[in-house]
């Protein structure tokens, strides 16, 4: 989240690219089809980290909006299940690339009371309903 804080998701998502291959190098990981980097999985948590990032209060510490993240839809191991079927995410095409686009709503709100829309371009039609993030 400090990579989106500090310099947007564009530019968070083309450190992260590059951070989390080099720390999976640095820890034996190989980034290759079965393991490692996750492209997929990358560009779509950038874009709602950065749009819950930006939906919480303006003076919130980024260690206040970090301790907020547990709370959050983010935090659901099965987020991404939202927009992606479980064999499309864990497919090799979905590790390497993100593919074509689709869009889909989601609210990955700062405050749990509150609802924000976040446009994800997505890749395969998804199969669990975006109400779990409303």
């Amino acid at each position: 989240m400090w990579y989106v804080g500090r310099y947007g998701a564009e530019e968070a998502m083309s450190r992260l690219r590059v951070g989390i291959r080099r720390l999976n190098e640095s820890h034996g990981t190989p980034n290759s089809n079965h393991e490692g980097y996750h492209e997929t999985v990358t560009r779509a948590y950038t874009p709602l980290l950065s749009k819950y990032y930006a939906s919480c209060p303006a003076e919130m510490s980024l260690r206040e909006r970090v301790s907020h993240l547990p709370r959050s839809p983010l935090a659901d191991r099965d987020a991404l299940y939202v927009f992606y079927s479980r064999e499309t995410l864990t497919s090799v095409d979905a590790r390497a690339s993100m593919g074509g686009a689709r869009h889909r709503s989601a609210s990955p709100a700062c405050d749990s009371g509150r609802t924000v829309s976040l446009i994800v371009e997505l890749h395969s039609t998804p199969h669990i309903s975006a109400e779990r993030f409303t």
